[in-house]
C-alpha cells in the first residue's frame, strides 16, 4: 500500500510541474498566483438550489412513479419500465433515456398526481371493451370522488 501512494505521489507531482500547453505555466504555479483569491464554497443550503436530483424510477402497474412519498403519473406505455427522473425542487422531469416523457408540478400536499390523459390512457388499456366516452365519464365520476375526498381531510 505505501508503494502504491509512492507511486500516485510520484505521478501527481510529475502532473503538477509539466507546463500546460495552453497557458504556459505549469498547474503548481498557477494555484500558488491565484490561491490568495480562492474563496470557499458557498455553504449545503446554498449548493442544494443548484443540484438536481436525479435517479432511475420503476413504472408500476398503476402506471404511476414513487416521488418523494408522492406519485406522479406517465403513459401507459411505460408500465414496468423505469424512467430517469429530474427534480430542481418546483418541477418532475420524467425521461426515457433522452426523451422527455412528462412533467409534473411537484407538490408535497397530493399523494396522487396524474394529467387525466394518463388516466384515460390506463383505464381504456385495462378496460378495451369500453368507447371512450364511457371511460371519459368514468374519468370525471373519478375527478369528482377524489376532490369530494379531499375535502373532507
Amino acid at each position: 500500500m505505501e508503494e502504491l501512494n509512492e507511486k500516485i505521489q510520484q505521478i501527481n507531482l510529475r502532473k503538477n510541474m509539466d507546463i500546460h500547453s495552453g497557458t504556459g505555466k505549469s498547474p503548481i504555479t498557477l494555484l500558488n498566483i491565484e490561491k490568495d483569491s480562492l474563496q470557499p464554497l458557498p455553504t449545503k443550503v446554498i449548493r442544494s438550489l443548484y443540484q438536481r436530483y436525479r435517479q432511475l424510477h420503476k413504472v408500476n402497474q398503476s402506471s404511476m412513479i414513487t416521488y418523494q412519498s408522492n406519485q406522479y403519473s406517465v403513459p401507459a406505455e411505460y408500465i414496468g419500465k423505469s424512467l430517469l427522473l429530474e427534480s430542481d425542487n418546483e418541477s418532475l422531469y420524467s425521461y426515457d433515456s433522452i426523451k422527455l416523457v412528462v412533467i409534473h408540478p411537484i407538490r408535497s400536499d397530493k399523494k396522487l398526481n396524474y394529467h387525466p390523459h394518463h388516466y384515460a390512457e390506463l383505464l381504456h388499456k385495462q378496460q378495451p371493451f369500453r368507447s371512450n366516452e364511457e371511460l371519459e365519464q368514468q374519468t370525471q365520476h373519478e375527478r369528482r370522488l377524489e376532490k369530494s375526498y379531499s375535502h373532507c381531510k
